[in-house]
């Protein structure tokens, strides 16, 4: 069963949990590797072609490179529609198919995002390091709007109440976006956001 993660470790008291587990032996069902090149095990559809199973002494077929880099901190984000949401540090933010890792969409961002993304109701939220705050229609990749701060952001959208988020300089408040992307609140602080918040919050 798809379990939904919409945001990073899955909701706003970041417990990263779920309340149903996988049981054991675990197969690898498909690898992205690009959304022109997927892999897709042999073992899980009858219609794909690749060997993926883990065995002693086999290595899996993976390119020895590839056009993209992933920041080490993120997480994929699903929603449940079965998708999967994602950016680069090249500046593109990918949907994919959960089911058969085929890529549905790609938008460009127009710079590097480090952050996990954030899904709300009909959109999906991203972030670069050049400040903007992103929300794109969550099913067809079409921009509905943005927020330009100037400030990096490197934090994890936070979804409470509202779409949250903050920069790295302090002369920008922290904020809180509706679905359509306007303001709710913001808040100025005492210093820049460069880790993490949970909710919930008290406003």
């Amino acid at each position: 069963m798809l379990q939904v993660w919409p945001q990073f470790q899955q909701n706003a008291e970041r417990h990263g949990r779920v309340e149903n587990g996988i049981e054991p032996p675990f197969r690898v069902r498909w690898i992205w590797t690009g959304k022109d090149h997927v892999l897709r095990n042999q073992n899980s559809n009858a219609d794909w072609s690749d060997d993926l199973d883990s065995r002693p002494g086999y290595d899996l077929p993976i390119r020895d490179s590839v056009d993209h880099t992933l920041s080490g901190t993120i997480q994929p984000v699903i929603g449940n529609n079965g998708k999967v949401y994602f950016a680069t540090m090249e500046g593109w933010a990918y949907c994919v198919d959960a089911d058969s890792g085929v890529t549905l969409w790609s938008y460009d961002l127009e710079a590097p995002s480090l952050s996990t993304a954030a899904i709300g109701d009909s959109i999906v939220v991203f972030t670069t390091v050049y400040g903007s705050v992103k929300g794109i229609y969550i099913d067809k990749g079409q921009l509905l709007w943005q927020r330009l701060t100037g400030w990096a952001i490197t934090s994890y959208v936070l979804i409470h109440c509202g779409l949250c988020c903050g920069s790295q300089i302090s002369l920008e408040p922290y904020f809180c976006l509706n679905q359509a992307g306007n303001e709710i609140w913001s808040r100025q602080l005492s210093a820049g956001i460069t880790g993490n918040l949970a909710g919930p919050l008290k406003i």
